[in-house]
């Protein structure tokens, strides 16, 4: 795949997850459980607006790559 391709998909995926992860998040943060316990709620939230910052990297590493035919 040429990196201009992988540039591209990498992209479109950066703002996917930039998009949807929050609101997972938030969902997810918000669940009866959470309610009960406030504490657990903040630490859910806290560790996953940290958690995304993985898949972000690994998509940014994979973007990076050079073309296998660039000899």
């Amino acid at each position: 795949m040429r990196s201009r391709t992988r540039k591209l998909i990498g992209a479109t995926a950066l703002v996917a997850l930039a998009v949807f992860w929050p609101l997972l998040t938030i969902g997810l943060g918000h669940s009866n459980l959470a309610r009960d316990f406030a504490l657990a709620q903040v630490a859910f939230i806290l560790i996953f607006g940290l958690v995304w910052i993985l898949p972000a990297a690994w998509l940014i590493r994979w973007m990076q790559q050079p073309d296998r035919d660039a000899g």
